[in-house]
């Protein structure tokens, strides 16, 4: 996901990316001059821990990866 309006004019620390179950909220800080709160419904299967954030250019983007149960796991015939 890459959003670039939210990103254009908000620094770095006014951001807050935070994922809460399959719940992804993106928000500015109470200081910022732009107020914007977005809140995205993730697929099942999500592991928080391995979420990214990052803010370069302008560009907000996050890289969400799957849990290790929602991964494909191939299982011997025997």
């Amino acid at each position: 996901m890459e959003a670039p309006v939210l990103a254009e004019t908000t620094p770095r620390e006014q951001l807050r990316v935070q994922v809460t179950g399959n719940t992804l909220e993106v928000q500015t800080d109470r200081e910022c001059r732009r107020q914007l709160r977005a809140v995205y419904e993730l697929p099942e299967g999500i592991d928080p821990d391995r979420a990214e954030a990052r803010l370069q250019d302008g560009v907000l983007t996050l890289k969400l990866a799957k849990a290790e149960s929602a991964v494909a796991r191939r299982i011997e015939i025997q």
